[in-house]
């Protein structure tokens, strides 16, 4: 397996980051998923010590459901809200703790950055793929994304990932809408980038045909002024 760095989408720049940026101060430490971490630093060849925290959405200025990542040093620190884990399931979990991993082991911490730049939606790209790595199901995947877009709607309207690709150029800001997120990744597992990276060689999409496309998707769904 190569380094992560092959998998980066090419569009999202490289930046150095802070040595230090923050700590989930008035968070709870979370040992109940630390088989999932050794699991997945063994999975991705990575050595940085990480750390999970049930925070407080009010408190950190987060969404109800959401999963957010700082740096402390080389230790990453993940924080999850209760509601998101008690509303995904077991392998919905882990594309979320790839894709945080994925923010901290790409340097997308500690860079001062607009949240509504078109720039943040690459980064968001780059740690899809290291979600998709961890996880490594796509149905599971949607379903994660669809839960993190809709909340507890989900429990009630299931939708799947042929019906959610239909709504590929909804506007966006902060993140990249769900559906064109399904079809980056599902791109993604089809192309020489991907293959590569785990030691195959057949592949649909050569890494220009790849990253040309998905860029295009996003400057078509780009809007700053949601």
């Amino acid at each position: 397996m190569k380094d992560l760095n092959s998998i980066r989408f090419d569009y999202d720049k490289r930046e150095s980051r802070h040595i230090v940026w923050d700590i989930w101060e008035k968070a709870i430490p979370f040992n109940e998923l630390n088989y999932k971490i050794n699991d997945i630093k063994r999975m991705l060849k990575i050595n940085n010590a990480i750390r999970l925290y049930i925070v407080d959405p009010e408190y950190y200025q987060l969404g109800p459901i959401n999963a957010a990542v700082t740096i402390n040093y080389e230790t990453i620190l993940i924080g999850l809200t209760s509601d998101l884990y008690d509303l995904l399931d077991d392998d919905e979990i882990d594309f979320v703790l790839g894709h945080e991993i994925g923010h901290a082991l790409f340097n997308h911490i500690g860079i001062e950055k607009d949240p509504f730049s078109i720039e943040n939606l690459f980064k968001e790209i780059s740690a899809d793929r290291v979600g998709y790595i961890v996880c490594n199901d796509m149905s599971k995947i949607s379903s994660s994304l669809y839960k993190l877009d809709v909340g507890y709607i989900s429990r009630y309207k299931k939708i799947g990932i042929k019906e959610l690709l239909g709504h590929k150029y909804l506007p966006s800001s902060t993140h990249p809408n769900l559906s064109l997120r399904i079809d980056a990744l599902l791109k993604f597992s089809l192309s020489k980038k991907y293959k590569n990276f785990i030691g195959e060689t057949n592949y649909a999409f050569n890494d220009k045909q790849l990253e040309e496309s998905i860029y295009k998707d996003l400057v078509n769904s780009y809007d700053p002024f949601l």
